[in-house]
């Protein structure tokens, strides 16, 4: 028996030697493919995770994206609750002025204080200055409301 030869190996006749290595190649071929078989399910795997990072990246830059315009309208609402804010007081300061004219002309009207005392309590202002202040008001209402 050749030295150094596995005993098994020794004692196979030649074409039990051939048998055995044929089994031997069919079993490296075997791992072979079993190796590119993984390598080639690790690649589509790394592919997968690969397009959820994207997707998930996209999801969060739309979601970054929309915080941002979230933050613009509340800002743009937050002048258009201000600029209403001033509406109002400018609408409520002209009807403020528009009583104390119309008190002084009746004032001006009228001659003893009792006249002026019953013209105050019955000064009715002129419909044209109401219907523009509640126009003033229904549009401040509105732009708030909207």
């Amino acid at each position: 028996s050749p030295e150094g030869w596995p005993s098994h190996v020794v004692n196979l006749d030649a074409g039990g030697a051939v048998q055995e290595v044929g089994l031997m190649r069919q079993m490296l071929n075997n791992m072979q493919l079993q190796r590119e078989l993984q390598h080639e399910r690790a690649r589509e795997a790394n592919h997968r995770l690969a397009d959820m990072a994207r997707s998930e990246r996209e999801a969060l830059l739309l979601h970054e994206e929309s915080m941002r315009e979230a933050e613009e309208a509340r800002i743009l609402l937050e002048r258009r609750e201000r600029d209403v804010e001033r509406m109002l007081g400018t609408a409520s300061m002209h009807l403020q002025q528009l009583e104390h004219t119309i008190y002084r002309a009746h004032d001006r009207a009228t001659t003893n204080e009792a006249e002026r005392a019953a013209a105050r309590s019955s000064a009715v202002p002129p419909l044209a200055a109401l219907e523009s202040a509640e126009r003033a008001l229904r549009w401040a209402t509105e732009d708030l409301e909207a």
